[in-house]
């Protein structure tokens, strides 16, 4: 997937919009699943906590993907960051 940062704001946000499908670093294309969705992630200060939220747009066909995998990013970005 190629993708466009849309907004970038350090220590609080990072927007990005998927523009193409894409494999193989760009030099082949494929079906357009991925074009036009979104991820949004954005962090906050709540009771003197950093808070990290992933809003996204993603293809029907990718939503058990982002479902099983995702927690798992999140819990492994939340390790790290400890």
């Amino acid at each position: 997937v190629t993708s466009f940062v849309e907004k970038f704001t350090p220590d609080h946000v990072a927007f990005f919009r998927h523009k193409a499908d894409t494999q193989e670093s760009g030099a082949k294309s494929r079906d357009n699943e991925w074009t036009g969705t979104w991820e949004r992630y954005e962090l906050s200060e709540r009771n003197g906590r950093t808070v990290l939220t992933l809003t996204t747009q993603v293809p029907p066909e990718q939503e058990q993907t982002f479902q099983d995998r995702v927690p798992k990013a999140l819990a492994r970005i939340k390790e790290l960051a400890e």
